[in-house]
């Protein structure tokens, strides 16, 4: 088998009950079809496919980008690119769904399915910013402290 992105799926929740319940009858699209729909399919598309904002040679996330903000970041880095870029992009994982986090048997298993969350969301980041700005060379950053597992993305260079 071959994929872009693995991680084990009894990181999602009940799946593994689910799955006895269903001996050779349960698979990922099972899941799905049982815990959500076609509008959580959708908004996920945005998140893994967004959209991208040019502003003065900056890439930014459309749904992080917010003009003061960006406007304050790129005057604090005197134009700089690369760390306007990380400053407007940068966002806890965890932030993305923290009204829906319970459920899990221990925060380690939350945790680990956070870490699955963020690498895939690195991976979707990174084929987007192949494709749509084949003349840079972009990093797509998943980063640890403090507790908080981060996310962002800026330009290495201009090919």
């Amino acid at each position: 088998m071959k994929t872009l992105i693995n991680f084990d799926k009894n990181l999602l929740r009940e799946y593994s009950l689910w799955e006895k319940a269903n001996e050779n009858n349960w698979e990922i699209t099972s899941y799905l079809n049982q815990f959500y729909d076609i509008n959580a399919a959708l908004a996920f598309t945005k998140l893994y496919f967004p959209d991208f904002i040019e502003e003065r040679g900056c890439i930014i996330l459309g749904f992080r980008y917010d003009e003061k903000t960006f406007n304050q970041w790129y005057e604090e880095f005197k134009g700089e690119i690369a760390p306007t870029e990380t400053y407007c992009n940068l966002y806890d994982v965890a932030d993305y769904f923290h009204i829906n986090v319970a459920g899990y048997e221990s925060e380690e298993s939350y945790l680990e399915a956070l870490e699955a969350f963020g690498n895939a969301l690195k991976t979707s980041w990174e084929l987007n910013c192949k494709v749509l700005f084949p003349e840079r060379e972009m990093e797509v950053e998943l980063v640890g402290d403090y507790g908080a597992k981060r996310i962002t993305l800026h330009t290495e260079r201009f090919l």
